[in-house]
């Protein structure tokens, strides 16, 4: 696959980042990554993705608070939330625009970003959609 489609991923945990930026390469994403929230803000206003894929539970500025501020500054790309714990309820406080829960397959992952890159803007307000495994 290639795409044009950029994706910046946000994780505290390098095996999780180091696994998920391989697997979007490989699938022809243009991905930058961040170990922080703070690290990730100074990369989104650089970069400016179409899609942020985003730990929520990370030390300092959580992902709560990133997406809030990333709103906040007029900068409107897909965000994916990316978490073990109550992963659509997070995903619909924030205004996310869907979420893959934790673990997650890699044809989930895969999946998540592709509906992202090719779907409405967050403005459609049609909420958080669920990856469902099959």
């Amino acid at each position: 696959m290639t795409c044009s489609c950029s994706v910046l991923v946000v994780d505290d945990d390098p095996y999780i980042l180091q696994t998920v930026s391989a697997i979007l390469n490989e699938e022809g994403y243009a991905v930058d990554t961040a170990h922080s929230a703070l690290e990730a803000a100074r990369s989104a206003a650089r970069t400016h993705p179409e899609v942020v894929l985003l730990d929520i539970h990370m030390p300092g500025l959580d992902g709560v608070r990133f997406a809030k501020e990333l709103r906040a500054r007029d900068q409107t790309p897909k965000i994916l939330v990316m978490t073990a714990y109550n992963a659509r309820k997070l995903a619909r406080e924030i205004g996310a625009d869907g979420f893959v829960d934790k673990p997650f397959e890699l044809r989930d992952l895969v999946g998540a970003v592709e509906r992202a890159c090719g779907s409405p803007s967050p403005a459609s307000g049609t909420g958080p959609r669920a990856v469902e495994r099959q």
